[in-house]
């Protein structure tokens, strides 16, 4: 899913099944528009304003297997209303209440069957979540925007702060993989919105930013590298040091996923950064995270354990071999010759199993060396914490959830440990939160699927444990 760490999206991507949700308008002024919401699903229903006993209607059910809009027929009998769909299944059985205002009933979808209770709206409204900040708010919210040194990119983003009357401790919150908004919105749920939240009703001012090429931003996020969002950071951070109500002394970083790498390249290079917070952030080398993650997400997947270990060893050459060559003009080619030595030395009967004979497997190698060949991927697969993390010698809080397919965190606290500690650092934390997936948020399957369908955003012991950190050090003045 977008916005996460993924380092193999188009080969992982074609071992599960995902369905893409696809946007619609229910544009035409003459129609009505009913929208209920039950945990993280909506079902959405819209018809024409003059309806007789049977009637055509649209219905959507945007978190579903089939996401897509489908035209049924509805039937009026009274106050009650059966809609049904023969193309996708869907259909509806229910009966209008308060005097007209709220439609309540079942909506079916294959197996499934979830209660709903519906009111008009007069546009479609995104889901919401029951951790998304409510008002009064505690603390200004502005809505401002910067340049970097030769303006060639301009920042949108958001600061909350506290008190205005005097200078304000404060966070920059940097996203992950994808292109991501300031909210850093993740499978429908505002994470840095809650955050940000959070910080600033504790006397935190928070500064989050549209990454390259979203919202309020300008530039292009697909030609640009890790270290270029790094520098992204800094411009956030000279923007800071201007404003009257922020402490220049007192400026941290809380970066989420790759955003880890990118606060540890700042922080280990910039006079200016106080502490920093890696939220499942990679501590392992490009190279590492990317073996580690590809076998954590195969081993969620219905494939056989002959089938996991054969892709595992396709995937360590591929990555080794762009690791080894990440300059080479020529990289696309030494991936396909990599690819094709390997094949030469595997058994054809296994190979046809896994989808790897002539063009299939041509195929599966062209989709990752579209993404190996960006200057991204290449910078990535590069990364060794080694020459960076040993450099950070300011306070580091790390957390990892136990349960994350993405960035693994056992292993990569422990390698936040041992770098800190070569480096000398003599302030730093290390916390493994039981439960916990990629997002921080509690779950049961634990699978990219299901943060889509979980109600929790951010959890709440997680945001304390950050917020009683951060407090801690500026209070002690380090």
């Amino acid at each position: 899913m977008k916005s996460v760490f993924f380092l193999l999206l188009g080969i992982i991507s074609s071992l599960f099944s995902f369905t893409p949700l696809l946007a619609f308008s229910f544009a035409p002024s003459d129609s009505v528009i009913w929208q209920g919401q039950t945990g993280m699903k909506r079902l959405i229903l819209r018809w024409h304003t003059s309806i007789q006993k049977s009637f055509p209607v649209v219905i959507l059910q945007p978190e579903s297997y089939y996401s897509v809009p489908d035209t049924g027929i509805a039937t009026l009998n009274g106050d009650s209303i059966s809609v049904s769909c023969k193309r996708s299944g869907m259909g509806f059985n229910g009966f209008f209440s308060k005097r007209g205002a709220q439609l309540q009933g079942q909506a079916s979808l294959g197996d499934s069957k979830v209660l709903f209770s519906l009111h008009r709206v007069s546009k479609i409204m995104d889901i919401s979540t029951p951790q998304d900040p409510k008002p009064p708010f505690p603390y200004q919210i502005e809505n401002v925007h910067f340049s970097n040194k030769d303006s060639s990119i301009r920042f949108g983003a958001t600061v909350t702060v506290p008190d205005k009357s005097k200078k304000n401790p404060v966070v920059i919150l940097v996203s992950g993989t994808g292109p991501q908004d300031r909210d850093g919105t993740m499978a429908r749920h505002k994470m840095f919105w809650i955050l940000a939240d959070h910080l600033s009703r504790k006397g935190i001012a928070v500064l989050r930013m549209d990454d390259r090429g979203v919202g309020e931003t300008t530039g292009n996020y697909i030609t640009a590298t890790t270290a270029d969002f790094a520098a992204d950071v800094k411009t956030a951070i000279e923007y800071l040091k201007l404003r009257k109500d922020i402490d220049p002394k007192q400026i941290g970083l809380i970066g989420h996923s790759e955003g880890g790498i990118v606060i540890s390249l700042v922080t280990a290079s910039s006079p200016d950064v106080a502490f920093m917070v890696s939220l499942a952030g990679v501590g392992l080398s490009g190279l590492e995270v990317t073996i580690t993650q590809n076998d954590a997400l195969l081993r969620k997947s219905r494939l056989s354990e002959e089938h996991i270990e054969k892709f595992n060893e396709l995937f360590k050459i591929w990555f080794t071999t762009v690791r080894d060559n990440a300059s080479a003009a020529d990289l696309d080619t030494k991936i396909k010759d990599a690819f094709a030595s390997w094949k030469a030395t595997q058994d054809r009967e296994l190979l046809s199993k896994m989808n790897l004979l002539e063009y299939k497997g041509d195929n599966f190698t062209q989709r990752y060396v579209r993404q190996a060949i960006t200057p991204w991927y290449r910078y990535m697969i590069q990364y060794d914490p080694a020459r960076v993390v040993t450099r950070i010698t300011v306070p580091v809080l790390a957390l990892n959830g136990d349960k994350d397919l993405m960035v693994l965190g056992k292993e990569n606290l422990a390698s936040f440990d041992k770098y800190l500690k070569e480096g000398g650092n003599k302030d730093y934390k290390t916390v493994l939160l039981p439960g916990l997936n990629h997002l921080f948020q509690h779950c049961k399957t634990c699978t990219n699927e299901e943060e889509l369908e979980l109600e929790e955003t951010f959890s709440p012991e997680a945001l304390q444990i950050i917020s009683n950190w951060i407090s801690q050090h500026l209070t002690s003045g380090k």
